[in-house]
């Protein structure tokens, strides 16, 4: 466990290859950093003076402490981590109650975020007292600390549906800022908590493993056999192939068996609505016909999910540039399919559009390409967009992100794309969603 921080004292101290002269070293009030004085630039001549001297520093500290207790209650550096860890939790319910209470006045924050940040700080409170630093205070954390508590987070196996694996570099990340906001959050209080958080910064820097870092946008190749591999997959007619071993071992079989998983929400369709409006999952998932202007061909994505500003994705007929003409021409035959229908994607007989992330693993199977994700789809908009001559910030705005989240982290390098007019041109599917347009199957 840490040393406590000393009060101030007189010690004879020299830099190397220096002469030793006394030096007066005490807490400052403000920051809690430890401080250093020279005695003789206070005037000091003997024992007696710089006894003297030490007595004035720590008549400081003790003003500095009692006006902390005056301002705030307990002194700023003492209190203790778990506790403030439980304070930080009492927070996060209330922030989900202010949501759940008025969800147009866009405070507070959602129950899946809160489970988020409670599971990662969870981790942390079980891990410090694991480690016997039930007693830690908020002064005596450090950046190694909290280093080490990555570090054992990232090599500790998580739990995945039935099997367990090790945790991705991106969710020791997320579990980076979860930890971070509670840290700054409990540092905006006073008095102050921490001495200083940018000692911290180290460790919260975020790391990048290679595959991440070499990823560029999917080719035009990549989404047209994802897409046919989806429509092949929701075809009547669909038969797998399925190969393995009889119970004894001795044989291998191999038969055609019906498509073992279907989707209430078709992926075809999921996947086209990600790919050509480079909305986040959950925003397809949520898009109702009401957000969608058929006649000036306009798709409005309302603020709410993660505080994005209201924003309107112009799919055709845009002075930035085309988006998806073809495709407004797709939403309206999936209009005339049902107009009674709720939301633009079909959910059978759920209650709203979801996710199968079974079916959508079997359609990455079958196409035999290897893994395509929603997030991928979404920064490929970007990546396309930028090819295509749309401007940063245009793109940016039309996905909900800022300027340099779409700069840094989303727009890469884009390889083999198509000659035409649109984001769809250049992406190699219009003329699959041309042909779905006229009632044709492209498989």
């Amino acid at each position: 466990m840490p040393t406590p921080m000393k009060p101030a004292r007189l010690v004879r101290w020299a830099p190397r290859g220096k002469r030793k002269r006394w030096y007066i070293f005490a807490r400052d009030p403000d920051t809690g950093k430890q401080i250093r004085h020279l005695c003789a630039e206070h005037g000091t001549t003997n024992a007696e003076d710089r006894k003297e001297l030490l007595n004035q520093y720590r008549q400081r500290e003790t003003l500095a402490r009692a006006e902390n207790l005056k301002r705030g209650g307990s002194v700023a550096y003492d209190s203790l981590l778990l506790d403030e860890i439980k304070a930080y939790e009492d927070y996060l319910d209330e922030a989900v109650e202010s949501r759940e209470a008025n969800p147009e006045a866009g405070t507070g924050i959602s129950p899946k975020t809160r489970e988020v940040y409670k599971n990662t700080l969870s981790k942390l409170k079980n891990w410090l007292k694991k480690k016997g630093h039930q007693k830690l205070t908020t002064g005596n954390l450090s950046s190694n600390l909290l280093t080490q508590f990555f570090r054992q987070l990232s090599s500790s196996d998580v739990q995945f549906g039935k099997r367990k694996k090790k945790p991705s570099a991106a969710s020791v990340n997320q579990a980076r800022r979860v930890v971070r906001t509670f840290v700054r959050s409990v540092n905006s209080k006073r008095p102050r908590r921490f001495p200083d958080i940018t000692e911290f910064n180290a460790a919260f820097a975020p790391h990048e493993n290679e595959a991440k870092a070499q990823w560029m946008a999917l080719t035009p190749s990549d989404l047209e056999s994802f897409l046919i591999a989806a429509l092949r997959r929701e075809a009547p007619d669909f038969r797998a192939d399925i190969t393995r071993a009889r119970r004894n071992g001795a044989a291998v079989e191999s038969f055609h068996q019906t498509a073992p998983s279907t989707a209430a929400t078709p992926i075809s369709r999921l996947f086209l609505v990600l790919a050509l409006c480079g909305c986040r999952r959950e925003e397809a998932l949520r898009m109702k016909w009401e957000h969608v202007d058929l006649e000036k061909g306009r798709i409005t994505f309302p603020h709410g999910l993660k505080r994005s500003k209201y924003r309107i994705l112009p799919l055709a007929d845009d002075t930035a540039g085309l988006v998806a003409p073809a495709f407004l021409k797709l939403l309206k035959c999936w209009r005339d399919e049902d107009p009674k229908r709720k939301y633009v994607l079909p959910h059978e007989n759920v209650k709203q559009p979801r996710y199968c992330s079974s079916a959508w693993r079997k359609t990455n199977e079958l196409a035999g390409i290897g893994r395509i994700s929603p997030q991928q789809l979404r920064k490929s908009f970007t990546s396309y967009a930028g090819a295509c001559g749309i401007a940063a910030a245009d793109s940016a705005f039309w996905q909900g992100h800022g300027l340099a989240v779409a700069s840094k982290h989303y727009r890469a390098q884009v390889l083999e794309r198509r000659r035409g007019d649109s984001l769809e041109s250049a992406m190699g599917l219009k003329p699959i969603v041309e042909q779905l347009v006229h009632g044709g199957s492209p498989v």
